[in-house]
């Protein structure tokens, strides 16, 4: 774990996982490398689950299944995002 100093605290800005996964505080955002290459991959899912529906998702265990599940209408909001 690497630690800098900042007003008299220590602000972790790497956390090693495992042997392959490492993630790294870098301007403020969380980046996530595997075998020490940045994985720059979705890291977030974005969800507009309604009320009425919000049952159906009960049942999820990953964040596969819920990816599946996933109304791609919302993709075009990344583009501009």
């Amino acid at each position: 774990m690497l630690y800098t100093t900042k007003n008299g605290e220590k602000t972790m800005k790497e956390f090693r996982v495992n042997e392959y996964i490492t993630l790294k505080l870098e301007e403020g955002k969380t980046n996530i490398y595997v075998k020490d290459q940045l994985f720059n991959q979705c890291k977030f899912l974005l969800l507009d689950i309604s009320v009425d529906k919000v049952s159906s998702f009960d049942d999820i265990e990953s964040i596969d299944e819920v990816a599946e599940k996933l109304d791609r209408s919302l993709a075009i909001l990344l583009l501009i995002y």
